[in-house]
């Protein structure tokens, strides 16, 4: 059975014969179970409670919608509808942010540019043979200099 409101909120119920009663679970939708410590079906009314989260369901049973209309209490009441899941809805829940919506219909993706000039001035270097009278030209080297003897 599966679970819907005006959302799309889901959670799974399974409920199945037992021995002489009825076993179930309440899954979330992150896939947690929580066992249900009450069941009473009795063909046109199902009731379950989980005693521990104080929360409980009460519905009858609509045969012409072939659902299950009733209300949950879990600190207040709600309308709850139950109905027979189906295969494609018995698949993994993906969990989706809200902002993936936006971001998947946004008209083009960032990009991110980088640009960068940097405009130095001119630099002139002159060698100038040094005027001191101890130091003169290596031949063949040009403006290097050594300290003459």
């Amino acid at each position: 059975m599966d679970r819907r409101n005006e959302r799309g909120f889901k959670v799974r119920i399974h409920i199945e014969k037992s021995g002489s009663g009825f076993s179930g679970k309440l899954i979330n939708p992150s896939g947690n179970e929580t066992v249900l410590d009450r069941i009473t079906l009795d063909g046109t009314h199902l009731q379950f409670a989980v005693n521990n989260l104080s929360l409980s369901y009460a519905g009858v049973w609509n045969e012409h919608d072939k659902l299950w209309n009733g209300n949950l209490t879990f600190q207040q009441v709600y309308p709850l509808v139950l109905r027979h899941a189906t295969a494609d809805e018995f698949a993994p829940v993906v969990h989706r942010r809200p902002q993936e919506e936006a971001i998947r219909v946004a008209s083009t993706p960032y990009i991110q540019r980088m640009s960068a000039s940097i405009i130095l001035p001119p630099i002139t270097i002159s060698l100038v043979p040094s005027a001191c009278p101890m130091q003169r030209p290596i031949p063949g080297r040009g403006a290097d200099f050594r300290h003459g003897s």
